[in-house]
């Protein structure tokens, strides 16, 4: 799958504290997902992608979507 080839960088020392799955979560909400659509690609429910979306926003100490983009900095992709 290719959420499992993605790295994300962010703007902050909270970032270090994503998990594997919360990183790849905030890959994709980088690359402008939508939960639904998020879910679909890991295989899991849109309430599982909303609590995942909660504790990244903590994580981050962001309250939206758009903040927490704002504080990656880089999505790259490995081959």
């Amino acid at each position: 799958q290719a959420a499992n080839s993605l790295a994300v960088e962010a703007a902050t020392d909270d970032a270090a504290e994503l998990s594997e799955r919360e990183a790849q979560m905030a890959a994709w909400v980088a690359m402008g997902k939508a939960h639904p659509e998020i879910g679909s690609i890991m295989n899991i429910s849109g309430f599982a992608v909303k609590n995942h979306m909660q504790r990244i926003f903590q994580k981050l100490n962001v309250l939206k979507r758009a903040q927490a983009v704002s504080r990656v900095t880089r999505v790259s992709q490995y081959v």
